[in-house]
Formats: C-alpha cells, structure tokens, sequence
C-alpha cells in the first residue's frame, strides 16, 4: 500500500539509497515506490538541484530496465511454448507420413465405397489395379409407326 504522504525521513533514506550507489539493486517495486516519492509535489526540496534530476532519471531508466527483463523473461517463456508446439506438429506429420507410406506398400487394397455406380471399376490383377470399363448397356430406339400413303 502507498502512503499517502511520504515523510522526511522517507526522502532522507531514498537520498542515502541513491548516495550509496545500491539504487541499481532495487527490486521493480521499490522502483516505482521511489517514482511514486519523486513524482510527489515539492519533492525537489528534499534534494540538490542536481541531484534531484539525477536521481530522476537514474530511477526512470532502471525501472525501464526491470520492466524490459521481465518482459524477455516472458518472451522465451512463449518462444519454448512455440518451439515444443512446432516439434510436436513435427513429429506428428513424420508419423502420418510413415503411416500413409505403410498403407500404400501393404498388400491390402484400399476399398473405396460411392454412393453412386461408377462407369469404371478397378480390378486386382497380381497387386496391380487395372481399370475396366463397364459393358456399354444396349438400349433400343422406339420404332416408330410407319406413314400410310
């Protein structure tokens, strides 16, 4: 929870933080506390001139920092999580593939069921599938009813 106001005290131990050079270890959140504390009105009389932007910037720039580290961290969590996604994919299509190639080199036909006639059939002849065509059915054409002159 953020304090509502933040003492003398508060800004006297950020400035000793930020004398001591043990700034560049602080944690993502005690960044943002210390943004929080310098973004706050007349928190530049708390400090130098000088010092005051330093520490500004030293701030916003680490926190900059903490926030890109966390967002690499879960960048390669979603490269590994593609990268397994793209090995499993792989070894499913060898699978398939090795699965069609041992039905293609069986001897077992492949029967194949229409739900229409079809006008060519296959047939085995000593594992090799031959088309035949279907006898041409014969029809008769009506005779017609001579003319009588």
């Amino acid at each position: 929870m953020i304090p509502a106001k933040f003492s003398d005290e508060n800004y006297a131990d950020l400035n000793n933080i930020f004398s001591g050079g043990d700034i560049s270890s602080s944690t993502k959140a005690d960044l943002e506390l210390y943004s929080i504390m310098l973004s706050r009105p007349n928190a530049y009389l708390h400090f130098s001139k000088f010092a005051f932007s330093q520490l500004c910037d030293t701030v916003r720039t680490l926190l900059i920092v903490r926030i890109s580290e966390e967002q690499n961290i879960q960048a390669k969590k979603e490269s590994r999580l593609a990268l397994i996604i793209a090995c499993v994919a792989l070894i499913a299509g060898i699978v398939q593939a090795g699965l069609a190639y041992l039905q293609y080199a069986s001897t077992q036909p492949v029967q194949v069921t229409a739900s229409t006639p079809l006008p060519v059939r296959m047939v085995e002849t000593n594992h090799e599938y031959v088309a035949h065509t279907l006898p041409e059915q014969k029809t008769t054409e009506p005779k017609l009813p001579e003319k009588k002159k």
